[in-house]
């Protein structure tokens, strides 16, 4: 099924647009021997509200916080959304505008930077028999209007805007699964589903790519391990990918670059 853009097409400019994955390196080694691409369930990210609007847009729903029907008809959309939003399965890229500590030290630690281009993204992607969109994360509440799912699932709050991300998203649509696991016995809305989804829902989902196609260059964290460059080397020889491979530029510094809990009491 082809590539769909998200709503309000957010693209590049650039359809050739370099973009980046920072990852551990043991998520290397998985992506070039399995030759597979790993998707995370949209709720099981790190952001809890993933795919959820921004707490000061759910005044487009015009309800009361003060009224106890209002309050339930609030519960009731938000806790439908936290349900829909389990059928989107994301796998998460960096638009490129140059490397940055805050990426390597959050999510690169001791691994590497697949780089690759937002086209080849695209057209590996294209082959899948999914329901499968691309596209550019937008942040904050200004392009937001009405209340549409895809558009909250491709928003995030402003404070992650640094990431510049670009999301590869499966949408699960035939899976039978019920739309009021956000009720309890009393019939009582909740703003979470309070029941798991069906096994058709699984916490990830892996689709077959070619990896060759999609990787242009690796590029080794300058946290990395002595050793890390010629490991990369010696794996993507090993399976026949003639991507290069360099140390970051940010090597020579990384001393002086905050680690992951450091960069966590800093923000806090």
């Amino acid at each position: 099924m082809p590539v769909t853009p998200f709503v309000d097409d957010p693209e590049p400019p650039d359809a050739r647009s370099p973009i980046w994955r920072y990852i551990e390196f043991w998520k290397l080694q998985d992506l070039v021997q399995t030759r597979q691409l790993y998707f995370r369930r949209s709720d099981k990210l790190e952001d809890e509200n993933e795919g959820l609007p921004p707490s000061e847009y759910e005044r487009a729903l015009n309800l009361s916080k003060f009224d106890l029907n209002d309050i339930r008809e609030r519960d009731h959309k938000i806790g439908s959304l936290a349900q829909f939003r389990q059928s989107f399965y994301v796998n998460c890229w960096h638009i490129d505008l140059g490397e940055t500590a805050t990426m390597w030290a959050r999510y690169g630690k001791d691994g590497v930077a697949i780089v690759s281009r937002y086209d080849l993204l695209k057209q590996v992607l294209d082959s899948l028999s999914d329901k499968i969109m691309v596209g550019l994360i937008r942040y904050g509440t200004k392009h937001l209007t009405g209340w549409n799912v895809i558009r909250f699932v491709t928003t995030k709050r402003d404070e992650y805007s640094p990431e510049r991300e670009v999301r590869a998203m499966i949408w699960l649509t035939d899976t039978d699964d019920g739309i009021n696991r956000h009720f309890d016995l009393n019939n009582r809305p909740h703003d979470r589903p309070i029941y798991d989804p069906p096994l058709t829902l699984p916490e990830w989902i892996r689709r077959d790519i070619d990896v060759a196609s999609l990787i242009t260059e690796v590029v080794v964290s300058p946290f990395a391990s002595e050793g890390r460059l010629a490991e990369v080397r010696a794996l993507l020889a090993g399976a026949g990918i003639a991507a290069g491979v360099r140390e970051s530029p940010l090597t020579a510094y990384s001393s002086f670059i905050p680690k992951e809990d450091e960069l966590k009491r800093f923000m806090t």
